[in-house]
């Protein structure tokens, strides 16, 4: 094996522990975050939460919006 070889395997296996140690990360934070949710909020509290974020959504949604005002100050 040439010395080529062996740097090449050694930044891929390096490359691999580095993406590894990224998923773990993201999935350590990503659980902290739900357990803070749960802790936050009880599981209807949360349904209820989000119902109210959809319907209010809804209603933006069945509101028109109007053009914006015309700017009287252009010469």
């Amino acid at each position: 094996m040439s010395a080529f070889t062996t740097i090449y395997l050694l930044l891929l296996v390096l490359g691999l522990v580095w993406v590894i140690y990224r998923v773990i990360l993201v999935l350590r934070t990503q659980r902290e975050r739900e357990a803070a949710w749960d802790q936050m909020m009880s599981p209807e509290e949360l349904r209820t939460y989000v119902e109210n974020l959809k319907r209010e959504s809804e209603s933006d949604a069945a509101v028109p919006e109007s053009d914006p005002p015309i700017d009287k100050k252009s010469t």
